[in-house]
């Protein structure tokens, strides 16, 4: 008979700022061209007659397809939502009703919306028709959060109408060549796996990484170049 361990763990966890190399020098990074929320309303009609009262939404499954970006800088936005509802029906016109029924709709969503960019998008161009050069970076879109903020049925001269509206937020990004400046300042050089600081050493065999700690500004350690024989 197996027996559980009960007894307990005191799980250690230590944090280290993390530290990279100082420029200057150029880095190949994801670029945000745009960080951008969009409301999207949505308005449909429910197939249901006057007769049918006490209409409430049961259930919102809302599946977003990955946007794309066309080529004139329209966000096409696709998916659609999966919607339960639960109603009681009067067909007599008396104060009884019938037991609770449900419908289930399935709601498209279909927009594009025009982009705005922060940081224009880099494009690659050819000179002449015998000239190569390997086409563009693709412009990626990261979907942030999906959010449902307003859920309402209304009954109009038209019959019952669901008002949605749905919040997305997402950033475009891009690969780019960026410049990372020297950084200015004071800096703390720690000694190795240690938050104490230093002197500055002597020799020039070495360079530093730099990070920044919010109790010490900017620190840096050294990475020795050893040289082969």
């Amino acid at each position: 008979m197996n027996e559980k361990n009960n007894l307990s763990k005191n799980i250690s966890c230590e944090y280290y700022v993390p530290l990279g190399k100082a420029g200057s020098l150029i880095i190949q990074a994801p670029v945000v061209l745009s960080y951008l929320k969009v409301n999207i309303p949505v308005y449909t009609n429910i197939n249901l007659s006057k007769n049918c009262l006490n209409v409430k939404t049961t259930q919102n499954k809302i599946f977003i397809k990955k946007p794309l970006l066309a080529s004139d800088n329209k966000l096409i936005l696709t998916g659609h939502i999966e919607k339960s509802l639960s109603y009681k029906t009067n067909s007599n016109n008396t104060s009884k009703f019938s037991g609770t029924k449900t419908l289930n709709m399935d709601i498209q969503i279909e927009e594009h919306v025009n982009i705005t960019f922060d940081q224009f998008p880099v494009k690659n161009e050819k000179n002449t028709e015998f000239y190569y050069e390997k086409s563009d970076e693709p412009i990626n879109c990261n979907m942030e959060f999906i959010e449902l903020i307003q859920d309402n049925i209304q009954y109009t001269d038209s019959g019952y109408v669901n008002k949605l509206i749905l919040s997305l937020q997402f950033s475009l990004t891009q690969l780019q060549y960026v410049f990372i400046p020297e950084p200015e300042g004071d800096v703390q050089l720690l000694k190795p796996n240690s938050n104490t600081p230093i002197q500055t050493p002597k020799t020039n065999n070495f360079y530093y990484n730099i990070g920044f700690d919010n109790s010490l500004g900017l620190i840096a350690n050294r990475t020795f170049i050893y040289n082969s024989p």
